[in-house]
């Protein structure tokens, strides 16, 4: 609480002033004991920032290898007659049919 000397003149009882270290002064109010006074303040601040990063090279290196991503060149992708190929495949061995015509398909 900011009170100004209009104020604090009507707060105080009047009792003993205590000195405190640094130049403040404690007096007793209808408050209670209340400390006022200027305090010194220093005008450097300082402050220090400290980062540390480590970073393992088999790291750097999954970064830019694109198989990690699920990322293929080009020339590594499938044609998409290969794809229909291999889907057909995949079908013929999966999928049959039982005696009353029904599909059958094994599980994964």
């Amino acid at each position: 609480m900011l009170l100004g000397a209009d104020v604090i003149g009507n707060l105080i009882k009047g009792e003993e002033v205590k000195h405190l270290r640094g130049g403040l002064v404690a007096v007793n109010t209808h408050f209670g004991w209340t400390v006022m006074g200027k305090l010194k303040v220093e005008k450097e601040k300082h402050s220090n920032v400290l980062l540390s990063l480590y970073v393992s090279d088999n790291c750097i290196k999954d970064l830019w290898n694109l198989d990690v991503l699920g990322i293929k060149e080009s020339c590594e992708k499938k044609s998409r007659n290969e794809l229909e190929e291999a889907v057909k495949d995949h079908f013929a061995r999966n999928v049959s049919r039982d005696e009353e015509g029904r599909y059958v398909v094994s599980l994964p």
